[in-house]
């Protein structure tokens, strides 16, 4: 009997542990390699308007025209909608707080992000041509510091090896000590600020949302 306890003790034990280790390696998926791949197609797509405005002109047939723009307007909001939706999971608000992001970069490059994304979503007057530079310049930002911090993640090592030479070493650990604060595992102070950051931009997107008019006066200042 007491057998039989340890054992299904056990299997609950090692089912959670690979639970939790999916689950972890997932999001790492999502964060570094799902959510810059939209990004960059979403950003591709607002500065490439041009050009499938100039394709569309080229039909023959209006018909074929108009869906071709249909598929242009499809793919550029679904893609943002994708990097919305999966970073409200993974971002909002400091739910990054159990895997390693790269703070402040990939927090507030998604708050950028998400802010173009409602921006285009409130703006009823598609003309606006300084709304619609204003979502380009944001989506561009959010999407340059995002792949700031992934870069830096997954392309730079997170420890140089050693070697004789004393100048080598000592920048090899101010690297060390530079991917350890901006590791959302290994620096909580900075980690709590991005929160704060998150935060932040939350009260924004719901003044928004409560106030579209504001939109228009914000961008009459800046």
């Amino acid at each position: 009997m007491i057998i039989s306890i340890l054992l299904q003790v056990t299997a609950s034990a090692s089912l959670g542990n690979a639970f939790a280790g999916l689950q972890s390696l997932l999001f790492q998926v999502l964060i570094y390699g799902i959510i810059p791949i939209f990004m960059i197609f979403a950003t591709i797509l607002r500065y490439s308007i041009k050009y499938f405005q100039e394709k569309q002109q080229k039909f023959t047939f209006k018909f074929i025209g108009e869906q071709w723009w249909l598929i242009y307007e499809i793919m550029r909001y679904i893609s943002m909608v994708a990097v919305v939706l999966i970073g409200l999971v993974l971002f909002w608000p400091g739910l990054y707080l159990n895997t390693s992001v790269v703070v402040p970069f990939q927090p507030l490059g998604f708050d950028l992000f998400a802010l173009a994304f409602l921006l285009l979503t409130l703006n009823s007057n598609r003309e606006n041509d300084k709304l619609y530079n204003t979502i380009n310049r944001l989506t561009l930002s959010g999407t340059a510091i995002y792949l700031i911090g992934t870069i830096i993640f997954i392309v730079c090592p997170q420890q140089l090896p050693l070697s004789q030479g004393v100048i080598y070493n000592t920048l090899s650990q101010v690297w060390m000590q530079v991917t350890n604060t901006i590791n959302s595992q290994a620096n909580m102070p900075l980690t709590i600020f991005s929160i704060y950051i998150n935060i932040a931009f939350i009260i924004i997107y719901i003044v928004m949302i409560a106030h579209p008019e504001y939109i228009g006066k914000a961008l009459k200042i800046f």
